[in-house]
């Protein structure tokens, strides 16, 4: 005895397979736990990437903090080599501009500070606006009228008391003029009265200053194999309190991963802004992240829900299957059990001797036939349904005239229609030939007239034709029922399909019909089809192969014409 497996029954009665429902909701608690898996994983890759944004952030600080710590203190042995050995010497008047050159020139032969050289020297009195340079034949071109003004201005309202020296650079200075200069203070009230320094070239200043720094400024922290690359990954810029830029490192990185420091006061506020690479910040510095991860759950759960849309749609597949084949069983049953009924009771009436006349059990004979004839074609169909299910060749065809085998068939199946005022008018050309299986032939047609009679009205007119029609012979029985709609006409000929109206109609059937048609004409080499007839109905065709000789002889006929 087998073992049913079954879950529950729906209203069909149809069973829902245990291992069907089993694979479905593992699946099913697989996806929730994917799922969960994957948003975990997002939350930790988001928290991960703030990281290290930050992170990063925090090592461009690095790098903006220290290079800014080796300009100030090159900028700060540039300017004091020069200004504080004459810083005490003038007095009030301010250091001779010729004495701070001599100065100057001494430590650039000396090499031993970093010193720029000065394009010119100068002592300015803030009081009267009287300017003293060195040398004098540079005092029209090295310092223009309005670097004057900006030295001024800085000196009496900027510069501070505890300022060693003050230095200017970019607008509102004149372009490629930057200056270093010291304050004198009067003795009395501490108000300034002199400015001195030097002029020095803004390309000399990026070359000795601002390139230098970053030479030898520890940008990164030295963290292994990081370190070593840092001049590779930092950009560094250096712009004036205004905005203006001064200097560059190298290509101006977007400011994803950036910060800035601002120098000292007394060296005019610059701003330095350090920026990493972001196309290799995040590879080089802070190594891989939870993308990875994050995107094998993410392909992970679409596969498992893939999977999961697969075993509901197999599921569901299954379940549509067995109730179509629980519809089958019970329509076959149903087919078997009204002809048998009349045949179990023709057979007792004959085993009781009940006939009234020779006329009477003669016709009994005859109702048993035709029912018997019935049940053999159901069984044929039924067999003929279960071969095509496993793709198995039935047919055996051979040339031969047609009109006399479809009119033996249909007057084979009238014996079927005593019951139906129903009528059968044949349109046969006589001369034509092809390649067919009688009993393939036999079982397409019958089919075919079956549907005419059982889908049509109980009083109609059946039109059976066989016609040539370009390279292909076509059979069609056309009936007068309802009609098929032509969004359905391509559906009917699948095996357990009942049209909606048909089921309505309260048309027994087994639904396998059509089906069978269109595997006996493929194995023919046709094809089949449905039309709308004239007025109402369906006409539901096939159409066969010509032999080669047809073939032939209408090509030649279409040319001709």
């Amino acid at each position: 005895m087998g073992l049913q497996l079954s879950f529950f029954r729906d209203r069909h009665g149809v069973s829902y397979s245990k291992p069907h429902l089993a694979i479905t909701g593992i699946l099913g608690a697989i996806f929730v736990l994917v799922a969960v898996l994957t948003v975990q994983s997002w939350r930790a890759a988001r928290r991960q990437d703030a990281l290290t944004r930050q992170a990063l952030v925090d090592r461009a600080a690095f790098a903006a903090a220290s290079y800014r710590s080796r300009v100030e203190a090159d900028l700060y042995l540039a300017a004091m080599a020069s200004l504080r050995q004459v810083a005490d010497t003038g007095g009030l008047r301010g250091p001779d501009p010729d004495a701070l050159r001599r100065v100057a020139d001494a430590a650039v032969r000396c090499r031993c500070v970093t010193i720029i050289p000065g394009r010119s020297y100068f002592t300015l009195d803030l009081l009267s606006g009287k300017l003293r340079v060195s040398p004098a034949e540079s005092a029209s071109t090295a310092l223009s009228a309005a670097s004057v003004r900006e030295i001024s201005r800085h000196a009496l309202k900027s510069y501070l008391k505890t300022w060693q020296f003050g230095f200017l650079a970019g607008e509102p200075m004149s372009a490629g003029q930057d200056a270093f200069y010291r304050v004198i203070r009067s003795p009395a009230g501490g108000e300034p009265v002199r400015a001195y320094g030097f002029v020095v070239d803004s390309t000399l200043l990026r070359l000795w200053i601002f390139e230098h720094a970053r030479r030898y400024a520890e940008l990164m922290p030295p963290t292994g194999e990081h370190h070593e690359s840092a001049g590779v990954s930092v950009s560094l810029a250096v712009f004036t309190r205004h905005g203006d830029l001064l200097y560059r490192s190298g290509p101006a990185y977007p400011p994803v991963y950036s910060a800035r420091a601002s120098l000292s006061a007394y060296l005019d506020s610059m701003v330095i802004e350090a920026a990493l690479n972001p196309a290799s910040a995040v590879s080089e510095w802070a190594g891989p992240t939870g993308g990875a991860s994050f995107s094998l759950l993410a392909t992970l759960l679409a596969c498992t829900a893939a999977l999961l849309i697969a075993a509901l749609f197999l599921s569901w597949r299954t379940t549509e299957l067995a109730r179509l084949r629980a519809d089958f069983t019970s329509s076959v049953s149903h087919e078997l059990r009204t002809p048998l009924t009349q045949m179990l009771l023709y057979a007792e009436t004959l085993s009781l001797g009940r006939t009234r006349s020779l006329s009477e059990g003669r016709e009994i004979g005859r109702v048993v036939a035709r029912e018997t004839r019935r049940l053999i074609q159901l069984v044929e169909n039924t067999l003929q349904f279960d071969r095509s299910g496993r793709r198995l060749r039935t047919v055996s065809p051979r040339v031969q005239h047609l009109a006399p085998l479809v009119r033996t068939i249909v007057g084979d199946f009238t014996t079927l229609l005593t019951a139906h005022d129903v009528a059968i008018v044949l349109d046969l050309d006589e001369g034509v030939h092809a390649a067919v299986d009688a009993d393939a032939l036999r079982q397409v047609l019958t089919n075919l007239l079956d549907n005419a009679v059982r889908y049509g009205p109980g009083s109609q007119t059946i039109d059976v034709r066989l016609h040539p029609s370009g390279e292909v012979v076509r059979l069609s029985v056309s009936d007068e029922g309802c009609g098929i709609p032509e969004h359905e006409r391509s559906r009917v000929w699948n095996p357990y399909v009942r049209l909606n109206q048909a089921a309505d109609a309260g048309s027994a059937g087994t639904g396998i019909g059509l089906a069978i048609v269109r595997d006996l004409a493929s194995q023919h080499g046709g094809t089949v089809g449905i039309t709308a007839c004239d007025g109402e109905g369906a006409c539901v065709f096939v159409d066969l192969p010509l032999p080669r000789l047809e073939k032939d002889l209408a090509r030649h006929a279409r040319n001709g014409r």
